[in-house]
């Protein structure tokens, strides 16, 4: 089955989840679920996401349990509109299109943004392609699994495990960014199974080891900012690690 977009959220791993040894268990577990990047690459198998931002959770949820049908006539906002001119859209479906009004943000939007109005036909960007997209992708997930909650909440099972936590350095864009990281540490090293642990590559909290080089958006003309992706992978599976 081919890789599916359910949201785009700051610091998705949609564009490098092919990087990532593929999942050993058939069960995925993202505990810190986001856009669930590296889920959408194996929708076919069971997955499970735990995220503890209501907002984020109810965005998943409403593409997992809402029909593909009624996903495809949810409305087209015209650059003028926001998303308040329609109050009688449910909590899920607002907080879905906002993340699709503007690329990679953590929280949302109300309305498009300019680089969405100037390219109206872009598929990263809330409009007719981005909906139908979405409402295949919807067709894809209705097995999935979504708990609202800590990371803690994660069944205790045997699974293939992609861990991909607010950032040592640079995570103070999400709502839910504090952690103990030393607690997160024992926790990540006690899962059974096939176990994947995204940071950057300036973070000490366990072992971890280059990636690739990855670069964010351009903004105002500026060079795009660059950062180094890392990984901790379960001591059996580091040998599958595929960089760049």
């Amino acid at each position: 089955m081919k890789k599916i977009i359910l949201l785009s959220y700051y610091g998705a791993k949609n564009r490098i989840s092919g990087c990532y040894p593929k999942p050993k268990h058939g069960h995925i577990i993202e505990p810190f679920a986001g856009s669930a990047g590296y889920a959408c690459r194996y929708p076919d198998l069971q997955v499970t996401l735990i995220e503890r931002d209501q907002y984020v959770a109810d965005a998943l949820s409403y593409i997992v349990r809402t029909n593909p049908d009624v996903i495809a006539m949810l409305p087209i906002l015209q650059p003028s509109e926001t998303l308040d001119d329609y109050p009688w859209l449910e909590t899920g479906a607002r907080n879905v299109i906002s993340f699709w009004l503007n690329k990679g943000t953590a929280g949302g939007s109300k309305r498009l943004s300019q680089w969405a109005t100037k390219y109206p036909s872009n598929s990263f960007y809330w409009g007719e392609r981005c909906r139908d997209r979405l409402a295949e992708a919807a067709a894809c997930v209705k097995h999935w699994t979504i708990i609202c909650g800590d990371y803690k909440q994660a069944p205790d099972t045997t699974a293939d495990w992609f861990i991909d936590p607010p950032y040592q350095s640079t995570g103070k864009h999400y709502r839910h960014n504090a952690i103990d990281y030393n607690e997160l540490s024992a926790w990540c090293r006690s899962r059974r199974g096939h176990v994947i642990v995204c940071e950057n590559e300036k973070a000490d909290w366990l072992p971890f080891e280059r990636l690739r080089e990855i670069s964010g958006a351009a903004k105002n003309g500026t060079a795009r900012k660059r950062s180094i992706e890392a990984a901790w992978i379960s001591n059996n599976e580091k040998h599958e690690l595929t960089l760049f």
